[in-house]
């Protein structure tokens, strides 16, 4: 298994105190995610996505909301991307900043392969629905979301170069 990401995940760990001389370190939500991206790429389970994309999902709502108007208001007056990408996106670019090089560079490439509403990952992650449209709709919601997040980390990269 590969340990990209561990480096960054300690780095900006959160210390919490259990005891008087006791701490320790918490991965950040942006450290977790990366982590199970890496855990997917190497077991293939599906329940490593299926939390990264509950974690997209919520991230608006993990104290983030007032980064939407801060960080995110030219992006939303050009039309770049919808209100429910901002969450993804804004999780990307916090992923982005603890990254280095190295791992954007491993990670990047299974961002790729999530991208594509039809792809065989996005299929698993649909279970059953039942009704075409719905399911047409939850495909492109969740390949949206990846996108999202990939550009958010595409963004702190490129500010980088």
């Amino acid at each position: 298994m590969t340990v990209l990401g561990f480096d960054e995940a300690l780095a900006h760990a959160e210390w919490i105190k259990l005891e008087a001389e006791e701490k320790i370190p918490i991965a950040t939500i942006p450290a977790l995610v990366v982590m199970k991206f890496f855990a997917f790429a190497d077991r293939k389970h599906t329940d490593d996505l299926k939390d990264v994309e509950f974690i997209l999902e919520h991230y608006l709502q993990y104290h983030n909301e007032d980064r939407i108007f801060d960080e995110l208001a030219e992006n939303f007056a050009s039309g770049t991307f919808e209100y429910q990408q901002a969450g993804p996106f804004l999780l990307g670019k916090d992923a982005g900043q603890l990254c280095n090089r190295q791992t954007i560079e491993r990670l990047l490439p299974i961002l790729d392969s999530l991208v594509d509403p039809y792809s065989e990952k996005i299929e698993k992650l649909l279970g059953p629905i039942g009704d075409v449209d719905e399911e047409e709709k939850r495909r492109r919601e969740i390949a949206a979301n990846f996108k999202a997040f990939q550009d958010g980390i595409k963004q702190i990269d490129e500010s980088r170069l």
